[in-house]
């Protein structure tokens, strides 16, 4: 280039143009929008060639799980001294993503449902008695990574001895108690300093 050439990218909306009000996506580890400047090339004649290197992360996200989509624009912001890297228009880039949280195994259970009814997702269960349901759902069980604590336990009080599961669907009331399994990491819970 003639000029110094910066180089914006960030997520945007569906039109191409609107930056995303809700970012999806971390660029270069910590960032929604990025700057990159190409220096003035030391003669006009020299020929340069340096890649736009550009790392995408999913922004960790509790509400939405699976596979989302957004864009990135890549625009040219400032190429002062050089109308030819001025002309260029800004490129789109259509990015899919997966959040990081394993799908829920889920059941369809009947309400009267005469028999034992559970759902497990490895070590982790529901299990529902008979007459439990006070009418037919889709029971769920998720386990989560320990980011998904809605607030993290002081450290120095509180040791997190449990995976982090999410039963569904929330709100739901049973006729008769029903039974929660979860496994239990106990080491160090008799010591009369440590609250697990």
């Amino acid at each position: 280039p003639l000029g110094n050439i910066n180089v914006q990218v960030m997520e945007v909306l569906d039109d191409g143009v609107t930056p995303a009000t809700s970012p999806m996506l971390l660029l270069n580890g910590a960032n929604t929008t990025i700057i990159r400047t190409f220096a003035k090339a030391a003669l006009p004649s020299a020929a340069t060639t340096l890649p736009l290197e550009v790392f995408v992360t999913r922004v960790n996200n509790d509400d939405v799980d699976g596979l989302l989509s957004t864009k990135l624009r890549f625009s040219i912001v400032s190429s002062i001294g050089d109308a030819f890297y001025g002309a260029i228009a800004p490129v789109i880039v259509a990015v899919t993503v997966r959040d990081d949280e394993a799908s829920a195994v889920e059941k369809a259970v009947a309400m009267g449902s005469t028999e034992v009814a559970e759902v497990k997702d490895g070590n982790v269960a529901v299990t529902l008695p008979p007459g439990a349901l006070k009418a037919s759902i889709t029971v769920s069980v998720q386990q989560l990574p320990n980011s998904k604590l809605l607030e993290t336990p002081s450290a120095q009080t509180f040791e997190t001895k449990t995976l982090v599961v999410q039963y569904g669907p929330a709100g739901t009331t049973f006729n008769v108690p029903v039974t929660i399994t979860v496994p239990v990491d106990d080491d160090g819970c008799l010591d009369p300093s440590k609250h697990c």
